[in-house]
């Protein structure tokens, strides 16, 4: 790409503004170099000495505040013709950097535009050649998992070199390990810490590592789920045989408080044919009622059993042990 620059700019003749300050300079010091016999700074003994003194510090003064005008005069000269400078630098280097930030742009559109064309070849190279895995692990999924080793996104790097890391990461070094074995290890996953794998563990097992490309991440998220799973059969396991241990302590005191051998109150003799209760005698429905159940004690909790019936005073029999 060629383009004229054109660039208008005031002609600054800061070299000779720089002449004129060491001519200004050489001026100064002859001058003071003139005066130098009018000066000499001396002991003060007598009036007269004191009055000289006064008359030269005060010609002195004046050429001091002579000097200091002439230079700030210069000073500022100088400071201007170097703000003028560089302004007129400034704006021709605008121009340049314009043209430079043109230059990278393009050059950087090309370099992003190589990367592109080289993915699509190794892509369809992969596709080629590992066409069952390219359907389930996608090229984008291996760029993102494996691009900045590769050095994917180098515009100067050789699409030979990122192939040769592709098939290292399928296949591994030495055909050992690589995303191939890794399928092939998870797929006859049947247990993790001894626990089985559902189906459906073994799926979504399968479909983590797809997603991530990371053996030890898929398994360490299968490994809590089967954990989790484990520790809630075991609650529940734990839940249900404390709900049984208290059905049959309950059933124990039911059973004990009916076959109480305590003895209740005599039973009423039958009143003869046309008593009435104000004969002294209680009617048979006054009479407390006994029930008598049949229960099944499991062993580890018989004695309990025996000893809750004994103290609610019940009474009974052994049938049968099973």
């Amino acid at each position: 790409m060629e383009k004229t620059i054109d660039v208008e700019a005031e002609v600054i003749d800061a070299p000779a503004a720089l002449t004129e300050a060491d001519r200004w300079l050489a001026e100064q010091r002859e001058r003071v170099e003139a005066r130098a016999k009018d000066f000499g700074a001396f002991d003060i003994t007598t009036p007269e000495q004191y009055r000289d003194a006064k008359a030269q510090r005060k010609a002195l003064r004046a050429l001091i505040a002579e000097v200091d005008g002439d230079k700030k005069r210069m000073t500022k000269q100088l400071r201007d013709t170097l703000t003028r400078f560089n302004g007129e630098v400034s704006a021709i280097l605008a121009g340049l950097q314009a043209e430079d930030a043109q230059y990278k742009s393009e050059l950087d559109r090309w370099e992003r535009q190589a990367v592109l064309d080289r993915d699509a070849r190794v892509e369809a190279r992969y596709r080629d050649e590992y066409p069952d895995l390219a359907g389930q692990v996608p090229y984008s999924r291996l760029r993102e998992r494996y691009g900045a080793e590769w050095k994917a996104d180098n515009y100067g790097t050789k699409e030979a070199a990122i192939w040769a890391k592709l098939a290292e990461a399928v296949e591994g070094k030495s055909g050992d390990g690589g995303i191939v074995a890794d399928l092939a290890t998870l797929r006859a996953q049947t247990h993790i810490n001894d626990i089985a794998l559902t189906d459906e563990d073994r799926a979504d097992l399968l479909a983590e590592y797809l997603r991530t490309l990371d053996m030890a991440s898929a398994l360490h998220m299968m490994r809590q789920r089967v954990e989790r799973r484990e520790a809630l059969r075991r609650a529940e396991e734990e839940r249900r045989a404390w709900e049984a241990e208290q059905a049959a302590r309950q059933a124990a005191i039911e059973y004990d408080a009916a076959a109480s051998p305590e003895p209740g109150p005599a039973p009423a003799p039958v009143a003869p044919e046309g008593a009435t209760a104000a004969s002294g005698q209680a009617p048979a429905q006054d009479r407390e009622a006994v029930y008598v159940y049949e229960v099944s004690v499991p062993e580890r909790v018989k004695p309990d059993f025996v000893a809750t019936m004994k103290r609610l005073g019940t009474h009974g029999r052994l049938l049968r042990k099973e």
